[in-house]
């Protein structure tokens, strides 16, 4: 693997870490002490479907190209039409 293929990997993973982070949060606080594995199964399957289409956008509009990951406008402008496109999908 060449050093943009590791850097566009450490990209991809670290996306995915922070989606299931984020949704294992929001079971936990939803549920607190009635939080068990059955929930999480119940619902991991479900965001796992999204979070693929999303990451899909992302790699499409070009998210995941290590030119336009800096903080400019291009950067910006890339991240905003991603995300709309996930808000219409999910």
């Amino acid at each position: 693997m060449t050093v943009p293929s590791i850097k566009r990997v450490f990209l991809i993973s670290g996306d995915i870490i922070v989606f299931y982070l984020s949704l294992w949060l929001t079971l936990f606080i939803r549920y607190g002490n009635n939080f068990d594995y059955q929930k999480w199964e119940r619902h991991f399957w479900s965001f796992t479907i999204i979070y693929l289409l999303w990451l899909i956008v992302f790699y499409i509009a070009g998210f995941y190209e290590l030119t336009i990951a800096r903080n400019d406008l291009r950067f910006y402008s890339t991240l905003s039409r991603g995300l709309l496109i996930n808000f219409a999908l999910a």
